[in-house]
């Protein structure tokens, strides 16, 4: 299994994803009340699309033994991001688009809206953004990385799911908002099984299917009427988890010249 190109086609099915996403919120909900369009096309294709993508997904994992490929490898060493310039790239980028997301959250929480969870969810991923940085820092310089700050990533990811279920629970539509409910959930999920592999040592086919399936998700909501500070955070999240795919890819899957050297 090639993770490099999974991500490639992650990527492009996200893209063909937010097409039908797009045309799904043009030609699929009612001017006036915002009701779903019965029968439309693109609402019908949208889901089928992502599930097709989903069983891909596992397929590609079920069918790779990764147990016998780490082999209890050390999580620093599998995640390591020394002298890997793309994969410390995206997820630096992705950092400081989640911390960005976190100010423009606070700000409009004590500004705008004075909504106490609002203000919750953006001051925990600005902490978040910190404690990743620093988890980068450490795997940078090939030093083991805390655990607490790869759980801060999980604990930010719950409040902005949290935080969007609640702006969403008044919403009869379903079909408005059921891709952005479905990314949140994803990214806990990646952030959840990376989190289980600093622990155990074990999950990393977890880790994989469920960034994919993020960063799909991800694409996809892009279409969706988002906020600044939301497309960060979606963007900013896909951006650290992939960084470190692609880091671990590096590691259990060298390229020939490494493998020579």
């Amino acid at each position: 299994m090639n993770i490099r190109r999974c991500s490639i086609l992650a990527a492009l099915v996200g893209a063909a994803c937010f097409a039908l996403r797009f045309m799904q919120q043009k030609t699929g909900f009612e001017a006036e009340t915002g009701l779903a369009v019965r029968g439309n096309l693109f609402a019908l294709i949208l889901p089928i699309a992502l599930l097709l993508a989903a069983a891909l997904f596992a397929l590609a994992v079920r069918k790779t033994p990764f147990a016998v490929l780490l082999a209890k490898r050390p999580f620093a060493d599998l995640f390591t991001l020394e002298e890997k310039t793309l994969p410390k790239t995206f997820a630096v980028v992705g950092i400081l688009a989640m911390m960005a997301a976190g100010g423009l959250e606070v700000f409009e929480a004590v500004s705008i809206t004075r909504d106490a969870l609002s203000l919750a969810a953006g001051a925990f991923l600005v902490v978040a953004g910190a404690c990743l940085f620093l988890a980068v820092k450490a795997l940078s310089a090939g030093e083991e990385s805390d655990g607490v700050y790869l759980l801060a990533a999980v604990c930010c990811a719950v409040v902005q799911l949290v935080a969007s279920y609640r702006l969403y629970a008044i919403d009869p539509v379903l079909q408005s908002y059921y891709v952005e409910l479905l990314a949140l959930s994803a990214h806990v999920l990646a952030f959840y099984a990376l989190c289980g592999l600093y622990y155990s040592g074990r999950g990393f086919g977890r880790f994989l299917f469920f960034t994919l399936a993020a960063l799909v998700l991800t694409l996809t909501s892009l279409a969706d009427r988002h906020a600044l500070s939301e497309i960060l955070v979606f963007l900013g999240m896909s951006a650290v988890e992939l960084g470190l795919l692609l880091s671990a890819a590096e590691v259990i899957f060298p390229s020939r010249g490494k493998r020579q050297a």
